[in-house]
C-alpha cells in the first residue's frame, strides 16, 4: 500500500492483515482465521509504502486464470467483509495463473 497523496495518512490495519482486505472474487478469499485480533492505527508519510503478507485461499475447482482486485477501507473498526462496502479502496486487477 502507498500514500499517493502529498499530506500523511492515517489508516487503520489488523494485527491479522487479513481483516483489513477483501477481494472482489467469490473464488479468492483471505484466511481470516485470528485467536486474537485488535485494530492498530499508523501513519503513512507522502510516498511511503507499507509491505505486509496476506495469506490468501483460492478455490482449486475455479477456471484459471482468475483475476481479482483487493479492497482495503482506510480508517474502520470494523474487519472488512463486504465486497459491496462504498467504502472500499480497490487495487489494480491482479491475476492468479495456477
Amino acid at each position: 500500500m502507498k500514500n499517493t497523496s502529498a499530506t500523511p495518512k492515517t489508516i487503520t490495519v489488523w494485527l491479522n492483515q487479513a481483516w483489513s482486505w477483501v477481494t472482489d472474487s467469490k473464488d479468492v478469499g483471505t484466511s481470516q482465521d485470528a485467536l486474537k485480533n485488535y485494530p492498530i492505527s499508523i501513519t503513512l508519510q507522502p510516498g511511503e509504502v507499507r509491505k505486509e503478507y496476506l495469506e490468501m485461499c483460492a478455490n482449486p475447482k475455479a477456471r484459471r486464470p482468475i483475476t481479482f482486485r483487493l479492497g482495503f477501507i482506510p480508517n474502520t473498526q470494523e474487519p472488512a467483509q463486504n465486497a459491496h462496502d462504498p467504502k472500499l479502496i480497490w487495487s489494480n486487477p491482479a491475476t492468479l495463473e495456477k
